[in-house]
């Protein structure tokens, strides 16, 4: 059984365990997918509607946005991120998902954008435990219907 996430929209609904400004720059970010079409979207926000669109008629029910970069906000040289990157995509090629090349973008210049990647249809478990595997704080879940979530790990 795995360990219970914590689900999170905004800053309200937030365990008060997390730290508020690590936590509240990764609400701030942007998540971009750039290929098929690019699509742009926060936690706590709607999908937009060329996006929704998309995912039903290909049947997408739901989607995790996860990375390998800088395990746990350590920031790491780009040639190690990278090389971290190559072991996910490895288990998301053995893993047989659908996946797509993302960013995440933080909002202040400080935190270079990390290379992504959109699963679609991944189980919540083995995305939860990619996320555990590569030491990530959280990952980028959607749900059809609701709203994007945030998934502190």
């Amino acid at each position: 059984m795995l360990k219970p996430v914590a689900i999170i929209t905004s800053l309200e609904d937030s365990p008060p365990t997390i730290d508020r400004s690590l936590l509240g720059a990764y609400l701030r970010s942007v998540y971009r997918v750039d290929d098929p079409p690019c699509f742009v979207f926060r936690p706590g926000e709607h999908l937009p509607a060329e996006a929704a669109d998309w995912l039903f008629r290909r049947r997408v029910g739901s989607w995790a946005f996860l990375t390998a970069w800088n395990p746990r906000s350590v920031i790491l040289p780009a040639v190690e991120n990278r090389q971290r990157n190559e072991q996910l995509t490895a288990a998301l090629q053995n893993g047989g998902w659908q996946y797509y090349s993302g960013v995440g973008i933080g909002a202040g210049e400080t935190w270079l954008p990390e290379e992504s990647f959109w699963i679609l249809d991944i189980p919540a478990e083995r995305a939860i435990q990619l996320g555990r595997q590569f030491d990530q704080n959280a990952l980028v879940w959607w749900t059809e219907g609701k709203p994007v979530e945030l998934w502190w790990l």
